[in-house]
């Protein structure tokens, strides 16, 4: 990602030479990528993840109770899932009714990965995002193409979040179809749409997660 956003528009632009040239980037890129997947994220980092989802699990709407209480309440939820704490369904009612940290969100990777097409809903939600341009500028809070991308591709971990808690709320260590359904539910409803995400400390966190970050944190979460 950062080698193609340091090459320009110019360059991106440049069908035929980005065509000889992509495939080996792309390989170079897995190389180092699976170098880079060893956990590793400090517990600042974990709560920085955690504060990121906060943001797509709140359900600002289905608050009718605007009162100081109310509030304060919601406030010192979100201070308890920072922490890996608190229950999801305290923000929205289609969360499931569970404590997250008996989900253990960060863990091994299971023995048996799950099948591929598991994932074929997040995948389908990311592609139509791409075809269609839906992840930058006026359809993500004005980001730029590269800021927008970067956000699209953390909905994976975020996602798998959502999954993990879904699946662990029925007694499963491994993750259904249907968990993978949920979270990218979750998540469509809040990317480009939540006016949380379009606050700087979002940003912050989206940019934080860049880099070397990335794939430690996917190794943190026990790559799918």
């Amino acid at each position: 990602m950062q080698r193609l956003e340091r090459l320009g528009a110019t360059f991106l632009n440049d069908h035929k030479t980005l065509e000889e040239v992509l495939p080996s980037m792309i390989e170079k890129a897995r190389k180092d990528t699976a170098e880079l997947l060893r956990p590793g994220l400090s517990a600042f980092s974990r709560a920085m993840f955690r504060q990121l989802l906060n943001a797509y699990c709140l359900r600002d709407e289905e608050m009718l109770d605007t009162g100081i209480q109310a509030r304060v309440n919601k406030a010192w939820q979100i201070c308890k899932n920072i922490f890996g704490g608190g229950n999801w369904r305290t923000f929205g009612q289609e969360h499931p009714n569970f404590p997250v940290r008996e989900a253990k969100i960060f863990r091994k990777p299971d023995k048996t990965p799950p099948s591929p097409e598991i994932w074929e809903t997040w995948r389908r939600f990311v592609s139509i995002r791409l075809e269609c341009f839906q992840f930058f500028g006026f359809a993500y809070y004005q980001q730029p193409f590269f800021s927008g991308l970067k956000a699209l591709l953390l909905t994976y971990p975020v996602a798998l979040a959502h999954a993990r808690v879904s699946a662990a709320s029925q007694g499963r260590k491994e993750l259904a179809s249907a968990d993978v359904e949920y979270a990218v539910a979750s998540v469509d409803h809040c990317h480009g749409r939540s006016p949380r995400l379009k606050f700087k400390f979002s940003r912050h966190s989206e940019n934080y997660f860049t880099g070397e970050r990335f794939p430690a944190l996917i190794a943190d979460l026990g790559l799918q």
